[in-house]
């Protein structure tokens, strides 16, 4: 059996950028537009939240993700700090998937793999 202890994390208070919120929405449709390519179908498609706080968990959310990113996600103080981190990952990500177009990063995580 798992256990955990749980503490409650609330955001610390703060203006977001507009512009950390367009980049965010840009590398996601980057993210968007990669994914689909490598699965040859169009994959998440629909309108996304531009309030901050929204669009950070959204984008947690939507994207593929490992346990480690979403744990840091999670963890992370605000919606700034949320939106820096996930547009991160999916700049990774989308260079994972470039380099590999067979599967996405999360997959290659998952079974350990190495370009050697």
């Amino acid at each position: 059996v798992l256990e955990g202890t749980v503490e409650r994390l609330d955001d610390t208070e703060g203006a977001v950028r507009p512009q950390t919120v367009d980049d965010a929405l840009a590398i996601f449709e980057a993210y968007r537009l990669t994914l689909s390519e490598v699965s040859s179908a169009e994959v998440l498609v629909g309108d996304l939240p531009r309030d901050p706080t929204y669009l950070s968990w959204s984008l947690a959310a939507t994207c593929l993700l490992t346990m480690r990113q979403r744990q840091d996600l999670l963890e992370a103080e605000s919606a700034a700090v949320r939106l820096a981190l996930v547009s991160d990952m999916l700049t990774r990500e989308i260079r994972t998937m470039r380099a590999v177009p067979s599967l996405p990063a999360t997959d290659v995580a998952r079974n350990r793999w190495s370009p050697n």
